[in-house]
């Protein structure tokens, strides 16, 4: 990883546990607002662009950024809606989960040790078939 690669991702797991902590903590007023909904309209699609390697400008990034980000916070909230179990901490902390696994794909020995395992179970898998 690039030392600009390295500082991305730790800015954006600080961020958002920086938002976990504020929330959880029953923080109020501006920054708690300020940067949940920086967190909740940025982050999530940053860390799904880093996996998908897009070569874009910086208005595209973000466009995309927030387009995506909001994808993934409606996927998260609306089961919360439908099943009636609505809580701002519950949805903070999947939606940190969310970004965390991102986040974490984004890495590259993990994405090496995910790829090594996939290809271990796909050889097991092979063996059971028709002979």
């Amino acid at each position: 990883m690039s030392g600009r690669s390295v500082a991305v991702t730790v800015t954006l797991v600080a961020v958002t546990m920086a938002t976990l902590l504020l929330v959880v903590s029953d923080g109020t007023g501006v920054l708690r607002v300020g940067l949940g909904l920086g967190v909740a309209l940025l982050v999530p699609g940053l860390a799904a662009l880093r996996l998908l390697r897009l070569a874009t400008d910086l208005i595209s990034t973000i466009g995309l950024a927030v387009a995506l980000s909001t994808t993934i916070d409606i996927a998260i909230v609306l089961p919360m809606f439908y099943l009636r179990v609505w809580s701002i901490e519950l949805a903070v902390t999947m939606l940190t989960f969310v970004i965390l696994a991102l986040v974490a794909l984004g890495i590259p020995f993990v994405r090496q040790g995910i790829g090594r395992h996939a290809r271990g179970a796909i050889g097991a898998l092979s063996r059971w078939g028709p002979t």
